[in-house]
C-alpha cells in the first residue's frame, strides 16, 4: 500500500472508527483507538489485502481489535464492569430553556444505551459514514440484510424509547 493510498483510506475510515469507538468508550480513548488502528495500519501496510473492500475490511478488523483491548484496560482501571460512556456534548440547539438540551441529550442517549451491541454498531456505523449498506455490513463482517435488519430494530427501538419518554403532549 502506498502513502496516497494508505491516506485515502485513512480519510475513508477514520470518522467510522472514531465514532464506533465513541459509543463504546470516552473521547479521549476513542482517538487513541483511531491512532493505534491507523499506526498498525501503516506499520503492517505490506501485508494489506490487495482488494479495496478487503483492505477496509482489514482496517476494521484491527480497529474492532482496538476498541476491544481499549475496553479491557478500561474495565480493568477501573474495577467496574458497566462501560464507562463520555460522549461530547451536542451541538447547541436553540432553545429557551437549557435544560431542555440536557434532558433531550440524557434521553437519547439511554435510548442508544439500550440497545444490544450489533443494533447500536449498525445504528453508529450509518450515521457515522457516507459508505453504503453493503459496505457497512461488509466492514462489521455481516450480510448486508442482517445489517439491515439490525440498523431498522435499532432505529426503531431509540424512536420508540424518546417517544415514550416524550413529556405529554410531546409524543402525541
Amino acid at each position: 500500500m502506498e502513502r496516497d493510498e494508505f491516506a485515502a483510506l485513512m480519510r475513508e475510515l477514520q470518522s467510522l472508527v472514531f465514532n464506533v469507538a465513541l459509543a463504546k468508550l470516552p473521547p479521549e480513548d476513542a482517538r487513541d483507538v483511531v491512532s493505534e488502528t491507523f499506526l498498525v495500519v501503516w506499520q503492517k501496510r505490506a501485508s494489506a489485502p490487495a482488494d479495496p473492500s478487503e483492505r477496509r475490511r482489514w482496517v476494521w478488523g484491527v480497529a474492532h481489535r482496538k476498541i476491544q483491548h481499549a475496553q479491557q484496560q478500561r474495565r480493568r482501571k477501573h474495577h467496574d464492569a458497566r462501560f464507562a460512556h463520555d460522549h461530547a456534548a451536542p451541538d447547541p440547539v436553540a432553545y429557551d430553556d437549557p435544560a431542555a438540551v440536557v434532558t433531550e441529550a440524557e434521553s437519547a442517549r439511554r435510548a442508544f444505551d439500550a440497545l444490544p451491541a450489533g443494533e447500536r454498531e449498525a445504528v453508529i456505523a450509518a450515521l457515522a459514514s457516507d459508505l453504503s449498506g453493503a459496505e457497512i455490513a461488509a466492514l462489521l463482517g455481516v450480510t448486508p440484510s442482517a445489517f439491515a435488519s439490525r440498523l431498522s430494530r435499532g432505529r426503531e427501538k431509540i424512536a420508540r424509547f424518546l417517544y415514550d419518554s416524550a413529556p405529554l403532549g410531546e409524543g402525541e
